[in-house]
């Protein structure tokens, strides 16, 4: 078997120059001649510059991926930076509406509590039998108790006000009848 000198590529013996690189067959080498060191480094420097030819443009491409992933990630990292912000300003804001709403509703009920007692101090000025009165904020009402000047017995508190289980107006009224007051809402 015979090898070509120039490239080192297999060469067939009948073949009078070598397929890969187009050298006459008297450069060709039989195994066991060693080819001289002159045809090696021109192979070395062709393959080099065959190679040299490719390595920029790999180079850049390598380099162009690497740098296109960095600021791949960059960006991702900085969207969810920007969306983790987002979150967290829309929770600041909610919270923010939640403790505004909290103190308008204070400062709702304390206005309603002290209308409750500017009306419960008018009625007293008016009206020599008011118990008492206060605000409820849960229904948003003023009550003024007053004492009955004739006060009903049990069965006739049950007939006009019928006792129910349930806290309602209605039972809440009989209650009071049955102390002997009665109530006015505002």
């Amino acid at each position: 078997m015979k090898y070509c000198t120039n490239c080192g590529n297999k060469i067939e013996e009948d073949n009078k120059f070598c397929e890969k690189c187009g050298c006459k067959n008297d450069d060709f080498s039989v195994i066991g001649k060693l080819v001289p060191a002159e045809n090696l480094r021109k192979n070395i420097f062709r393959l080099l510059k065959k190679q040299k030819k490719f390595l920029l443009p790999i180079t850049i491409l390598i380099a162009s991926i690497i740098f296109g992933g960095f600021v791949y990630v960059s960006q991702v990292n900085e969207q969810k930076y920007v969306e983790k912000q987002r979150q967290i300003e829309l929770q600041l804001e909610t919270e923010r509406a939640v403790v505004e709403a909290k103190q308008t509703q204070k400062e709702y009920s304390a206005k309603r509590t002290k209308d409750c007692y500017d009306i419960l101090t008018s009625e007293m000025e008016k009206w020599n039998n008011v118990s008492s009165g206060n605000y409820i904020e849960h229904f948003d009402i003023c009550i003024i108790r007053y004492k009955d000047l004739k006060p009903k017995s049990e069965e006739t508190c049950d007939e006009i006000y019928p006792p129910d289980s349930q806290i309602s107006s209605v039972s809440r009224k009989n209650w009071l009848c049955k102390d002997g007051l009665f109530s006015k809402e505002f």
